[in-house]
């Protein structure tokens, strides 16, 4: 690719990553707040992440819960989400650093780091939300029929390890910038 065009494929990438952001933390809250758009077994609808997860393992109509119930749903469901997209805001950064020549920024190294931590976040506030929101959906069943919920899926796995490797990355990414700060005040 000619050099010309990575700022416009930087810019475009980097509207692309804010629009990605808005759009899965809207399905997440569609999915609790119309719940004719959410999914039954059977049907097909809007869904996303853990609430997709969780309707599925609960056999869980949204329209049936009170309220109260699928406000609180939709809060805890969306502690994960702001999580990763506080990552997808450093990713844009990083892409506007780009598109302004900012290659090798301390900046850029700031923001890919930060996007590293933010997914290893991501994957343990989505751990620990699930737990909390099986029983915040379940706690109005009867005895017997509650439910918690603990599980760690491959994909979290390989998330972990791509966050490690973009944190790693980063490192590099600031030790470069520095060497070429360096390098420069000799030229």
């Amino acid at each position: 690719m000619s050099s010309d065009r990575l700022p416009i494929l930087s810019q475009g990438l980097a509207t692309l990553t804010l629009w990605l952001m808005i759009a899965m933390l809207c399905l997440n809250a569609a999915v609790w707040l119309v719940p004719a758009w959410g999914t039954l077994p059977g049907q097909h609808g809007f869904d996303f992440s853990l609430s997709d997860r969780l309707m599925a393992m609960l056999a869980l109509d949204p329209a049936a819960l009170p309220p109260w119930q699928r406000l609180g749903a939709l809060l805890l469901s969306s502690i994960p989400l702001l999580v990763i997209s506080r990552g997808l805001l450093h990713l844009r950064a990083l892409f506007q650093g780009y598109a302004s020549g900012l290659y090798f920024s301390p900046q850029s190294a700031t923001h890919m780091g930060g996007l590293g931590h933010c997914v290893a976040l991501w994957v343990l506030c989505d751990f620990l939300c699930e737990p909390l929101l099986t029983v915040w959906l379940t706690f109005t069943q009867p005895p017997g029929e509650r439910l918690l919920s603990v599980s760690l899926e491959p994909s979290a796995v390989v998330a972990l390890f791509l966050a490690a490797c973009v944190v790693v990355i980063a490192r590099i990414l600031r030790r470069a910038s520095d060497l070429h700060a360096e390098n420069q005040q000799f030229i």
